[in-house]
């Protein structure tokens, strides 16, 4: 599910409403930043088994959501862009399971929306796509009026 909104639309309390009662139902749900999560694919493999028995780790949650991926109005332009997050995601060094990762899982996706010309929804659409979602496995909510 991707979630797009300006500031202050709802978008984080939205998906942690939608994780609260995903958690109730079925499990672990992890909340992580962006950012966070960019640097946690860096993790080596001896931490990944040590991590193993952590329920809250994003590897083993079913349902993630990665909040802060783009602030939206009033800041313009991509912080992490879809080119940036499948560099990191697909990088050597962070080994080869973090695509099947975030190919496998239910996530929510919290991204501030743009100006309309620069096709946000579209790329980060193209890139779940990309890493093997199909196309009607993915949800896109815009919580902005005029969207």
């Amino acid at each position: 599910m991707l979630i797009f909104g300006s500031k202050g639309s709802g978008k984080t309390t939205l998906s942690v409403g939608i994780a609260t009662e995903a958690s109730i139902r079925s499990g672990c749900c992890s909340y992580v930043t962006a950012v966070k999560l960019l640097s946690m694919f860096f993790e080596r493999s001896e931490n990944q088994v040590e991590n193993m028995n952590n329920l809250w780790n994003w590897r083993n949650c079913n349902l993630l959501v990665i909040d802060d991926i783009n602030p939206g109005r009033p800041v313009k332009g991509d912080i992490i862009s879809t080119q940036l997050f499948y560099e990191l995601l697909n990088n050597v060094d962070c080994g080869p399971d973090n695509i099947k990762h975030i190919k496998d899982k239910n996530i929510i996706w919290v991204m501030g929306s743009d100006d309309p010309t620069t096709l946000l929804e579209e790329k980060w659409q193209d890139l779940l796509q990309q890493i093997g979602i199909e196309r009607s496995n993915i949800i896109t909510i815009n919580l902005d009026p005029a969207a």
